[in-house]
Formats: C-alpha cells, sequence, structure tokens
C-alpha cells in the first residue's frame, strides 16, 4: 500500500491540522486552551474522520498518555493498522486548504453522484414530513451477520445462552466502545450507505465517522435498561443547522426489542416548543417520551437516517434476543457546526 507507515521518519504523516490538535490538547492539559473557532471545529471534524479517529478516544488519550507529538502520530497509526494511504492524507490538506476535491475523490464523488437513487420520492417525502427515514438493505445480509458476530465475539458472549447477555461493563450503558476493524470499515464503506447520506445532504463530497457499537439485552430480573432514554446530541440553540445520523440495525428488530425511538416530525416543531417553554426550564430535562416517541422496527441490514433535532435514543428490550447496532453518520466539510451549546 503506497502511504505512510510506522516504519517511516518521525513526523511523516504529513497532516498539518493534526499537530495543530495535539498541540491545543497540550495547553489545555496546562490550563492554557482558548476557545476554538467553527472554522477549527470543521478542520477536526474532518483530520479525525479522515484518519479514522474518534473524537472521545483520541481526546482520552491525549489527556492521560499527554504524548509528544511523534508518540501522538505513532498511535494515529497503530490506530490505522500501522498504514495510512496517501490519498486519505491529501484529501485531508485539500479540504482544510480550500483546494476542492483531489482527482482520486473526484472519481468517488462521480460514481456515486451518477448512481441510481437509494432513496425513492416517497422515501423523501416522509424524510421531510417526518426526519427520518430507513434504508432498506443498506448492507447485505452477510455483512450485517458479519457485524453481528464481531460484537459477540467482542463481549465474550454466546448467543445461545442468553445467562451470558448483560449491558457491556464499561460505564456507557448500552454502548461498545468498539471502533476499529475491518469488518466495520466495510460497512462505512457501503456506496448504497454513501449514497442515501448524499441525497439527504445534496452532495457525495462527505466524510464518515468512525462510530462505536451497541447491545440493548432484553430486561430481565436484576438487569434493567440502561438507557440511553429520549435525547439530543446537539445544541439546542435555534436555528438548529441540519445534521444526521444513523445506525445499522445487525439483526431483525420489532418495536419492542429495545428499538432505536425518536419522535417523528419534532425537527418542524422543535423551535416553537423551544419557545413555548419558561425561560427558566431547561429543555433537555422535559418529559420528551410525551412529545409522541416511537419505536422503530427494520430488518438486518437496515440504515436508518435521523435528523439530529429529533429526540432520540433506544427503549427498554421486552422481547428474546438483543438489540445489536453499528452507529455510523456521514457529512460534508461544508455542514454548519453546533452554535453555544444550550
Amino acid at each position: 500500500m503506497n502511504g505512510v507507515s510506522q516504519n517511516s521518519p518521525i513526523s511523516a504523516l504529513g497532516v498539518p491540522h493534526l499537530e495543530r490538535l495535539w498541540n491545543r490538547a497540550r495547553l489545555s492539559r496546562q490550563g492554557k486552551g482558548t476557545p476554538v473557532s467553527e472554522m477549527e471545529v470543521m478542520r477536526d471534524k474532518v483530520t479525525l474522520a479522515g484518519l479514522g479517529l474518534v473524537l472521545e478516544e483520541t481526546m482520552e488519550y491525549l489527556f492521560q498518555a499527554a504524548p509528544d507529538f511523534a508518540e501522538f502520530e505513532q498511535w494515529v497509526l497503530a490506530i490505522n493498522g500501522g498504514a495510512i494511504d496517501q490519498e486519505r492524507i491529501d484529501r485531508i490538506n485539500a479540504t482544510i486548504r480550500g483546494k476542492g476535491l483531489t482527482p482520486a475523490q473526484k472519481k468517488v464523488v462521480e460514481a456515486i453522484e451518477s448512481a441510481p437513487p437509494v432513496l425513492s420520492a416517497a422515501d423523501l417525502e416522509f424524510w421531510d414530513e417526518h426526519g427520518y427515514v430507513i434504508v432498506r438493505g443498506a448492507i447485505s445480509r452477510e455483512a450485517s451477520r458479519d457485524a453481528e458476530q464481531l460484537l459477540w465475539d467482542h463481549l465474550k458472549m454466546n448467543p445461545d445462552n442468553p445467562d451470558t447477555w448483560s449491558c457491556p461493563r464499561e460505564g456507557k450503558g448500552i454502548m461498545v466502545q468498539l471502533f476499529h476493524h475491518p469488518i466495520l470499515q466495510r460497512n462505512r464503506e457501503s456506496p448504497r450507505i454513501h449514497k442515501a447520506f448524499a441525497q439527504l445532504w445534496g452532495t457525495a463530497d462527505l466524510w464518515v465517522t468512525t462510530d462505536r457499537m451497541s447491545f440493548n439485552p432484553p430486561e430481565r430480573a436484576g438487569q434493567n435498561y440502561q438507557g440511553p432514554r429520549l435525547h439530543w446530541d446537539t445544541s439546542l440553540l435555534p436555528p438548529i443547522p441540519l445534521g444526521l445520523q444513523g445506525l445499522l440495525y445487525l439483526t431483525d428488530t420489532s418495536a419492542t426489542q429495545g428499538a432505536f425511538t425518536c419522535v417523528p416530525g419534532f425537527h418542524r416543531r422543535v423551535e416553537d416548543w423551544l419557545k413555548s417553554l419558561p425561560a427558566e426550564v431547561n429543555p433537555r430535562q422535559q418529559d420528551l417520551e410525551s412529545l409522541g416517541a416511537k419505536p422503530i422496527a427494520a430488518e438486518a441490514g437496515d440504515l436508518i437516517i435521523w435528523h439530529h433535532a429529533l429526540p432520540h435514543g433506544s427503549s427498554p428490550n421486552r422481547a428474546t434476543r438483543p438489540r445489536m447496532v453499528h452507529y455510523l453518520t456521514m457529512f460534508p466539510a461544508a455542514a454548519e457546526p453546533d452554535r453555544d451549546w444550550l
């Protein structure tokens, strides 16, 4: 593979913004942190996505290990299996410098834009009205089974023995801190998923996040639902810009099986609802279930994409099998970032 490997010289990654991100963390550890501009946030997101990094995992490493920059680069390489294709590095740098598409990325974008629609006119109308859409067969049944087995193996649980099923004990509720694996990367590279996000964003020049998995077991004596319940992952300061989130069901999932749950259509009325609340009230502490929460059933390999203005979460699993998912989303570099957090 052409690109950068662990045998390359120190500081050979060639991503200038990575050093900026490292240096800001270093200053923050010293109590010298400063506010970050919207442009810097965009550059951080592009760099992390392009290098297959997770913000939470990266910041944890930078603050706990306090590495020098050479050590940080080696950590990034290790996360990537020891090598990073030069095209990925070129694309990060071109985007940050405002140089447009690299030749390789131009081919990818043109291929996705010329591909047949994944979302029909009816799907897009449903999206506009309800703020979520189900992409049927986003990945194959075989790919979903591979990811399901990966999760079973990671958790060291037996799919045929319910006595081995429990919430992951990582302090994350039903979330599983499994980010980096070729099976998960294959899901992220699905052209069908790329096309669906491109239709909703209006561009195929997108970056894919490296995100976690989830295991939501059936409730039983001594094991109650761990959440997360309905919430937002974005600022509620109006106007709330377009933002997309997504998850892949790895098994057929019924509405009672701890399914993804949201308040359909709330992206259309969230700002009026916020205005209706007394000034001293925290919108995140309201009874969001009463707004019209609905669990969304779908099949293995289906992708649910939702507008981040929808209250969303998982739900108690009252079925007999776990709910297993892989989270992922795609975004354009020009996506409007969160404003001040509300």
